[in-house]
């Protein structure tokens, strides 16, 4: 149907997360004359691959020459409290307040850990204390169950409280 100008199916492929909250959200505002949207969950793979395999927009890297690219949004990496923590009545905590806490980690290979451990190692800082979540929803019960902080890029789970990650102060 490309050769009469219409678009009938779309791939996304990105991390799951990127998924539920940004991919989602947006398919379900379309209409039944938009594209089929088709999703590919693509954690920890490499852009180039996931596009020759036949994806049409990915998320969250850049892919490399000859593949163009363009970003769509930004998405911030939340610091995750319970309403009970010292923090939750604020709307930011700092890097350096925030890696002497208990934190609840995803995988190295997932966006908002890769952003987080950047800024961490650019400030010439250490993480105090980690516990490795699988994912942004387990890493937010983790959380919620008392064993930290849940540093994600994930919407609010578990009536967390959301407070915005501020590198300045490193």
């Amino acid at each position: 149907m490309q050769a009469r100008g219409r678009v009938e199916r779309v791939t996304i492929a990105a991390p799951t997360v990127t998924l539920t909250d940004v991919v989602a959200p947006f398919v379900a505002t379309m209409s039944p004359d938009d594209p089929v949207v088709d999703v590919r969950p693509a954690d920890a793979s490499d852009p180039a691959e996931v596009l020759r395999a036949g994806a049409d927009l990915i998320g969250t890297q850049r892919p490399p020459a000859p593949f163009r690219s363009r970003p769509l949004a930004v998405l911030p990496v939340w610091a995750y409290v319970r309403a009970d923590h010292p923090w939750a009545a604020r709307r930011s905590v700092t890097l350096s307040e925030l890696v002497v806490q208990p934190l609840v980690l995803l995988p190295p290979h997932f966006t908002a850990r890769e952003a987080v451990d950047a800024a961490v190692g650019a400030a010439g800082a250490s993480y105090a204390s980690v516990v490795e979540a699988a994912n942004g929803t387990v890493a937010q019960a983790l959380a919620a169950s008392g064993r930290g902080v849940a540093v994600v890029s994930d919407d609010p789970r578990h009536d967390l409280v959301p407070l915005a990650v501020d590198p300045a102060d490193a």
